[in-house]
């Protein structure tokens, strides 16, 4: 047993190395708010995100407080575009 406990110390940076490996993701998101031009949020807004390099679409709809999240997204440049449905009064 004591000729390995030189080694103990040296396995333990080892694992404790690969878990921070592990932790590391290649995944982004991103989050927000619609809101209108008077700071009114809006609920049930289709917001659209496009992968600038893939030409890849997703799309999503807005929260109860106009709030979104798209997740596991690949690194690359994205483009937001947010519809709204237009209210008719009168």
């Amino acid at each position: 047993m004591g000729k390995w406990r030189g080694y103990i110390p040296a396995l333990v940076i080892i694992f404790a190395l690969a878990v921070t490996v592990f932790a590391q993701v290649d995944q982004g998101r991103i989050a927000g708010t619609v809101k209108d031009q008077t700071g009114a949020i809006i609920p049930g807004a289709r917001i659209t995100v496009k992968n600038e390099r893939t030409g890849e679409e997703r799309s999503i709809v807005s929260g109860d407080k106009g709030d979104y999240l798209v997740v596991a997204l690949k690194p690359s440049t994205y483009r937001r575009k947010v519809a709204a449905g237009i209210l008719n009064c009168g």
